[in-house]
């Protein structure tokens, strides 16, 4: 039996761990839910059948839920038509993985809190006018801890940010149901993103440097135990308030999402191209001198993963993109790097 560390579910008090995926409590859950609901979920939740045996019980409960399938990142026009959906009395749940409680945070804010620019205004100015419930299918994304969200228009990105959940559910079962393809690119997002975090940390901080050590660690275990508790808890604690996620650049993760549709790759497929590129930069860097053990295990861990060859079409792309070029990864600032290369994606 595996217990989940106390400081991992105290640093995370808005999340719940509740078995949702069990009819008690679904019926338990609704009981506090509202009258009427906007249900925002992912394809993986439709085909599973979770999505229609919640439908059920809303029917027998005689609760006005309306839903709505994203597919892929939300757009701006996915935000427009869910809005179109809800009234004043409305919550908004998020089952899914990233993309989908970005989309039920955002869907809580009045559409008018956008500028002429599309660009979302000053987090003091974002009203959320509706509750929202998140129930997370993998550990992930940051999505269920951050305060920000992130939508698409005319393939530019813009971000809401001072966003809140009322409640986050958490429950460990769902990891049972997910296919061992995306185990295998989940877990590669979350140690990106530990990695982008990691090397944004000033040398000098000893404290977060420990803390990070002491996570890779623990997610380590985890992962090899098959602890699907503990990795929520973990990736809420990596995305919680001990580091400041608003001044990582997130390198790996920006590339990526140019990246991935070049080459019809999902996020994390894309992200196991990146990452040996990014360690192999920053093993060389004396910079990180002082991580270089900690990357290192980083980087044997990735390499031990059974990642998909990519065929010969896609591999002709990739190389022609020439993205490993040291000069490209090297810099000791982050949020400073312009990645060269990024000129190639955008042909």
């Amino acid at each position: 039996m595996t217990i989940t560390p106390s400081y991992l579910i105290n640093n995370c008090a808005k999340m719940t761990k509740r078995k949702w995926l069990e009819y008690s409590v679904k019926k338990s859950l609704i009981n506090q839910a509202g009258r009427e609901l906007l249900i925002v979920y992912s394809p993986c939740v439709l085909n599973l059948g979770w999505l229609d045996e919640w439908m059920t019980i809303f029917q027998e409960r005689s609760i006005k839920a309306d839903s709505y399938k994203l597919d892929g990142e939300p757009s701006w026009n996915d935000l427009i038509e869910c809005r179109s959906k809800i009234s004043s009395k409305t919550r908004i749940w998020g089952l899914g993985g990233g993309s989908v409680m970005d989309l039920a945070k955002l869907v809580s804010v009045e559409v008018c809190e956008c500028d002429r620019k599309m660009n979302f205004l000053r987090p003091k100015k974002l009203v959320q006018r509706h509750k929202v419930w998140l129930f997370p299918t993998h550990y992930s994304s940051s999505s269920y801890v951050s305060s920000s969200a992130t939508l698409i228009r005319d393939r530019h990105k813009i971000s809401g940010v001072g966003l809140t959940v009322e409640k986050v559910f958490i429950d460990p079962n769902v990891l049972k149901s997910v296919p061992e393809k995306a185990w295998i690119y989940g877990s590669i997002d979350t140690v990106a993103h530990f990695v982008e975090i990691l090397c944004s940390v000033k040398s000098s901080d000893s404290l977060r440097i420990m803390a990070l050590t002491g996570w890779w660690d623990d997610y380590l275990k985890a992962l090899e135990n098959y602890d699907y508790e503990s990795l929520f808890y973990l990736a809420g604690f990596l995305y919680g308030e001990l580091f400041e996620l608003y001044a990582v650049s997130w390198p790996m993760h920006h590339i990526a999402h140019e990246l991935g549709p070049k080459l019809e790759l999902n996020h994390g497929e894309t992200l196991a191209l990146i990452l040996p590129l990014f360690l192999r930069a920053r093993l060389k860097n004396q910079i990180y001198e002082n991580l270089y053990q900690l990357l290192h295990s980083v980087s044997n861990w990735i390499n031990m993963q059974p990642i998909s060859l990519l065929s010969n079409e896609q591999l002709v792309i990739f190389d022609n993109l020439n993205l490993w070029n040291e000069e490209n990864w090297f810099d000791p600032n982050e949020s400073c790097n312009s990645f060269e290369f990024k000129e190639y994606l955008r042909k």
